[in-house]
């Protein structure tokens, strides 16, 4: 199991600090936006996708499009038609795709 914790370190020791961890549960997904924009850091868990549009000092539930409880299996952006997406992968319910950019 691992348990993602994003913050800081103080440049002169092992000193985290300044910012939220995720949920307490184990990830499965995580990638990081290389095109830019508005969120730059995704994680999936079994319960849900997160977001963080300062990479990892914030987080908040993505569920756009996305059922209850989708058991994440990955997460990845990608660029679809010129737009930033985030394609997820759900145990036993296939790959859905929601777009993270703002409307262009």
């Amino acid at each position: 199991m691992v348990t993602l914790f994003c913050g800081w370190r103080h440049s002169l020791g092992g000193f985290w600090g300044g910012a939220q961890p995720l949920p307490f549960e184990p990830i499965y997904g995580l990638d990081v936006n290389r095109v830019g924009g508005v969120v730059n850091l995704a994680a999936a868990t079994d319960s849900a996708v997160w977001v963080s549009p300062d990479f990892g000092d914030s987080w908040q539930m993505f569920t756009a499009g996305l059922p209850r409880r989708p058991h994440c299996s990955d997460v990845r952006f990608g660029v679809v038609h010129e737009r930033e997406a985030l394609f997820v992968s759900t145990y036993g319910r296939s790959v859905w795709m929601a777009y993270v950019d703002e409307d262009k």
